[in-house]
């Protein structure tokens, strides 16, 4: 019997990504109020030089929660972080991603839930919620939050593969279904998704093809 490929974690973030996060938010820390006639507002810049602070502070701990090797310390590291600032989103998404390796899904979901609040154009968060879903044995659960993470972003590879998969085991399978597996096919490099994507459509293809011939 041939099984379907399995869907592998989403990436965690690099610390490249947390630098260029944490300059944009510098940046519209400093910028975002400006004004022409704005007199100078100690106790607001105050508050600003301490944000940006707690930000490079945070920044700095969520790096190295993500260069740790062990999951056990990366966890507390990236805890301490957002102690600091939570409003760092990919440190919600690295934490979420270790969380669900060591099976704290609950934990796990709050995580990516933080994640995906703090970042509404991002399909990561919530691909993961539904990968949360799909091991936990729930998929139609899982197909509806890879259902959301494809209206962020239509092109996320992950989320197409999840969604495929899960309407597979659940023996869907529909016009809609076979234009996903068709953009994922222009997408997909990995040579066994391939085949098993080539599979299903040849699959759902046919079985619309007999519903049309049937009515």
């Amino acid at each position: 019997m041939r099984h379907e490929p399995t869907n592998s974690r989403t990436r965690s973030f690099a610390p490249a990504l947390l630098l260029a996060l944490a300059a944009a938010c510098l940046c519209t820390t400093v910028s975002c109020e400006s004004s022409r006639h704005a007199r100078p507002n100690r106790l607001s810049a105050g508050l600003e030089d301490d944000s940006q602070l707690r930000q490079r502070e945070a920044l700095d701990i969520a790096t190295r929660a993500y260069e740790e090797t062990d999951p056990n310390t990366s966890i507390e590291l990236y805890r301490e972080a957002l102690a600091i600032y939570r409003d760092l989103y990919p440190a919600w998404n690295n934490l979420g991603t270790l969380l669900m390796q060591e099976r704290r899904y609950l934990e796990a979901a709050e995580a990516f839930n933080a994640a995906a609040g703090l970042s509404p154009t991002d399909a990561r968060p919530v691909y993961n919620i539904g990968l949360l879903y799909d091991r936990s044995g729930y998929l139609e659960d899982a197909q509806t939050y890879y259902t959301r993470a494809l209206l962020r972003d239509e092109n996320y590879l992950p989320a197409l593969r999840g969604l495929i998969r899960a309407d597979s085991i659940l023996h869907e399978g529909d016009k809609e279904t076979l234009q996903f597996i068709k953009r994922a096919l222009r997408l997909e490099q990995d040579d066994r998704w391939r085949e098993w994507l080539q599979l299903r459509k040849i699959r759902i293809q046919n079985l619309i093809d007999q519903d049309e011939n049937e009515r």
